[in-house]
């Protein structure tokens, strides 16, 4: 059987060439998991369903109000600590001079070294209480963890969450899988790391086999095939969003 290889291939309005065998299958995500919200609030979408989303991109955020107070309290908590630190060393070397050159007590310059102890325990801990805070501030966006798609909005915009509610549900962008049943009379057809075709809405994109079942199912006198597809390189630019045709859950025909 010849192989349908390339959209050149292809009559206006046909799946596949008239020679080939075709075969409906169902897209799915080869990595399918779920966004939970790492900061409560009222969450707003930064993106679309189905839009594509590079790692670390904005799928989402919580307004920020509350965080963004206390980072701007924390920011002005470390510069005025920083001001002290600075003033108490400043101090405290002037003091150690005086007190090398016999002008004060030893009292006096253990005095303004202590202060200068105090001042820079003060200044690590606002330093370390703000970076708190600006880690708070950026949690309240949820990015991406990995190249994906987003497949599905769990929650509605502008509605309340909680820290570790899922969110949304996103799949792998490079990879889907394709499903198909070939009845039993084609079981010498599909061999795994097998190249086909897969067809949908007019575009090919060239998959390869990667499980055939070991058994003819005696029921349905099928058997259950699965096909790898690159998507990402699949994709159009719709409505100023990225989107792939090959989205989880939509019919293509797989073509050999």
């Amino acid at each position: 059987m010849k192989r349908c290889l390339s959209l050149l291939l292809l009559l206006p309005g046909m799946l596949c060439a008239a020679n080939s065998l075709q075969f409906p299958g169902v897209v799915k995500p080869s990595i399918d998991f779920e966004l939970t919200a790492t900061q409560g609030g009222i969450i707003t979408f930064d993106t679309e369903e189905g839009a594509i989303l590079q790692k670390g991109a904005p799928v989402a955020h919580v307004e920020p109000t509350a965080q963004r107070l206390e980072l701007q309290m924390g920011e002005a908590s470390v510069r005025e600590s920083t001001t002290s630190y600075e003033q108490a060393v400043e101090q405290m070397e002037a003091d150690q001079n005086l007190l090398a050159k016999g002008s004060i007590a030893a009292k006096a310059a253990q005095k303004s070294l202590k202060s200068a102890y105090s001042a820079k325990a003060r200044l690590d801990r606002e330093s370390a209480s703000f970076a708190l805070k600006k880690r708070n501030l950026e949690e309240t966006m949820f990015p991406a963890p990995v190249g994906a798609i987003l497949v599905e909005k769990l929650v509605k915009d502008y509605s309340t969450v909680k820290k570790g509610e899922k969110i949304a549900r996103l799949m792998d962008g490079d990879l889907v899988e394709v499903e198909i049943f070939p009845s039993y009379t084609h079981y010498t057809s599909l061999k795994v790391g097998q190249k086909v075709s897969v067809t949908q809405e007019g575009k090919t994109q060239v998959g390869k086999v990667v499980y055939v079942a070991p058994n003819v199912d005696t029921t349905t006198q099928t058997f259950r095939a699965k096909i790898e597809v690159n998507n990402l390189s699949n994709a159009e630019v719709v409505d100023g969003f990225e989107r792939f045709h090959f989205v989880p859950g939509s019919v293509v025909q797989v073509c050999l």
